[in-house]
Protein backbone atom coordinates (compact mmCIF):
# COMPACT_ATOMS: atom_id res chain seq x y z
CA UNK A 1 0.00 0.00 0.00
CA UNK A 2 1.90 3.37 -1.14
CA UNK A 3 1.03 6.74 1.28
CA UNK A 4 -1.76 7.71 -0.37
CA UNK A 5 -3.91 4.38 -0.31
CA UNK A 6 -2.56 4.64 3.84
CA UNK A 7 -4.12 7.67 3.52
CA UNK A 8 -7.26 7.49 2.33
CA UNK A 9 -7.51 3.70 4.38
CA UNK A 10 -7.91 6.02 7.34
CA UNK A 11 -10.36 8.70 5.70
CA UNK A 12 -13.66 7.55 6.94
CA UNK A 13 -16.14 6.72 4.23
CA UNK A 14 -18.20 9.73 4.60
CA UNK A 15 -15.69 11.87 3.73
CA UNK A 16 -14.69 9.37 0.94
CA UNK A 17 -18.20 9.43 -0.49
CA UNK A 18 -18.12 5.55 -0.25
CA UNK A 19 -21.73 3.64 -0.41
CA UNK A 20 -21.56 2.59 3.69
CA UNK A 21 -23.85 -0.47 3.67
CA UNK A 22 -21.07 -2.80 2.85
CA UNK A 23 -18.11 -4.04 5.56
CA UNK A 24 -15.64 -3.41 2.87
CA UNK A 25 -17.11 0.34 3.47
CA UNK A 26 -15.48 0.39 7.23
CA UNK A 27 -13.03 -2.44 7.63
CA UNK A 28 -10.17 -0.20 6.43
CA UNK A 29 -11.09 2.79 8.30
CA UNK A 30 -10.91 0.92 11.47
CA UNK A 31 -7.99 -1.22 11.00
CA UNK A 32 -5.04 0.02 12.98
CA UNK A 33 -7.10 3.46 13.46
CA UNK A 34 -5.27 5.59 16.61
CA UNK A 35 -8.32 5.10 19.05
CA UNK A 36 -7.25 8.73 20.14
CA UNK A 37 -9.22 9.53 17.35
CA UNK A 38 -12.44 7.91 19.01
CA UNK A 39 -11.28 10.09 22.27
CA UNK A 40 -10.85 13.60 20.46
CA UNK A 41 -14.68 12.72 18.68
CA UNK A 42 -16.35 11.17 22.36
CA UNK A 43 -15.60 14.68 23.91
CA UNK A 44 -16.65 17.02 21.80
CA UNK A 45 -20.16 18.73 23.13
CA UNK A 46 -22.95 16.65 22.31
CA UNK A 47 -26.87 16.86 22.63
CA UNK A 48 -26.55 13.31 24.58
CA UNK A 49 -24.89 15.13 27.54
CA UNK A 50 -27.96 16.47 28.79
CA UNK A 51 -29.51 13.12 28.46
CA UNK A 52 -26.53 11.39 30.60
CA UNK A 53 -26.18 13.88 32.97
CA UNK A 54 -27.19 12.55 36.37
CA UNK A 55 -28.31 9.40 36.01
CA UNK A 56 -26.85 6.24 34.72
CA UNK A 57 -28.29 2.91 33.25
CA UNK A 58 -27.87 0.52 30.30
CA UNK A 59 -27.31 1.68 26.20
CA UNK A 60 -27.43 -0.17 23.18
CA UNK A 61 -26.29 0.85 19.80
CA UNK A 62 -27.05 -0.05 16.46
CA UNK A 63 -24.10 0.02 13.90
CA UNK A 64 -21.90 0.69 17.15
CA UNK A 65 -18.54 0.25 16.08
CA UNK A 66 -15.88 2.71 16.75
CA UNK A 67 -18.78 4.87 18.60
CA UNK A 68 -18.07 8.04 20.23
CA UNK A 69 -21.32 8.01 21.26
CA UNK A 70 -20.80 4.65 23.45
CA UNK A 71 -17.31 6.07 24.65
CA UNK A 72 -18.89 9.03 25.81
CA UNK A 73 -21.50 6.83 28.01
CA UNK A 74 -18.81 4.47 29.00
CA UNK A 75 -17.22 7.40 30.97
CA UNK A 76 -20.03 8.48 32.28
CA UNK A 77 -20.87 5.42 33.72
CA UNK A 78 -23.40 4.23 31.40
CA UNK A 79 -23.60 0.33 30.71
CA UNK A 80 -22.89 0.21 26.92
CA UNK A 81 -23.27 -3.11 24.45
CA UNK A 82 -24.00 -2.58 20.96
CA UNK A 83 -24.05 -4.56 17.36
CA UNK A 84 -21.67 -3.97 14.19
CA UNK A 85 -20.97 -5.81 11.29
CA UNK A 86 -17.05 -4.58 10.99
CA UNK A 87 -15.22 -6.69 13.46
CA UNK A 88 -12.20 -3.78 13.18
CA UNK A 89 -14.75 -1.23 14.40
CA UNK A 90 -15.35 -3.53 17.00
CA UNK A 91 -11.96 -4.00 18.24
CA UNK A 92 -11.22 -0.57 17.69
CA UNK A 93 -14.31 0.21 20.63
CA UNK A 94 -12.90 -2.23 22.79
CA UNK A 95 -9.38 -1.28 22.62
CA UNK A 96 -10.48 2.42 23.52
CA UNK A 97 -12.29 1.22 26.35
CA UNK A 98 -9.62 -0.70 27.63
CA UNK A 99 -6.98 1.63 27.70
CA UNK A 100 -9.30 4.20 29.50
CA UNK A 101 -10.24 1.12 32.07
CA UNK A 102 -13.68 1.69 31.08
CA UNK A 103 -16.50 -1.53 31.46
CA UNK A 104 -16.43 -3.40 28.13
CA UNK A 105 -20.45 -4.30 27.69
CA UNK A 106 -21.65 -6.94 24.88
CA UNK A 107 -20.42 -5.99 21.36
CA UNK A 108 -21.96 -8.33 18.87
CA UNK A 109 -19.95 -8.33 15.21
CA UNK A 110 -22.91 -9.30 12.61
CA UNK A 111 -25.49 -7.85 10.08
CA UNK A 112 -28.63 -6.31 12.36
CA UNK A 113 -31.03 -7.18 9.81
CA UNK A 114 -30.31 -10.94 10.07
CA UNK A 115 -30.08 -10.76 14.32
CA UNK A 116 -32.84 -12.43 16.64
CA UNK A 117 -33.78 -9.86 18.72
CA UNK A 118 -33.29 -11.91 21.65
CA UNK A 119 -29.31 -11.95 20.12
CA UNK A 120 -28.94 -8.50 21.19
CA UNK A 121 -29.73 -7.91 24.91
CA UNK A 122 -31.80 -8.19 27.53
CA UNK A 123 -33.30 -4.89 27.96
CA UNK A 124 -31.39 -1.61 27.53
CA UNK A 125 -32.62 2.07 29.18
CA UNK A 126 -31.86 3.99 25.57
CA UNK A 127 -31.57 1.97 22.15
CA UNK A 128 -29.93 4.79 19.97
CA UNK A 129 -28.76 4.35 16.28
CA UNK A 130 -26.43 7.06 15.58
CA UNK A 131 -25.31 7.13 12.21
CA UNK A 132 -26.91 4.03 10.83
CA UNK A 133 -29.76 3.41 9.99
CA UNK A 134 -30.17 6.31 7.55
CA UNK A 135 -27.94 4.40 5.31
CA UNK A 136 -30.64 1.80 4.36
CA UNK A 137 -33.91 1.64 1.85
CA UNK A 138 -35.86 -0.74 4.04
CA UNK A 139 -39.06 -2.00 2.66
CA UNK A 140 -42.76 -1.91 4.27
CA UNK A 141 -44.13 -5.21 5.19
CA UNK A 142 -47.96 -5.16 4.02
Amino acid sequence: MDAAQKSRSHESPRESGGALTDVADWDPYYEGLDVSRLDTLSRQPSVFDTLLSGRTGSVFELGCGGSPLLARCARAGWSVSGVDFSKPSLVCLERYLTQHQLAAGNFLCGDIFQIEPGELSESVDFLVSAGFLEHFKIQRRS
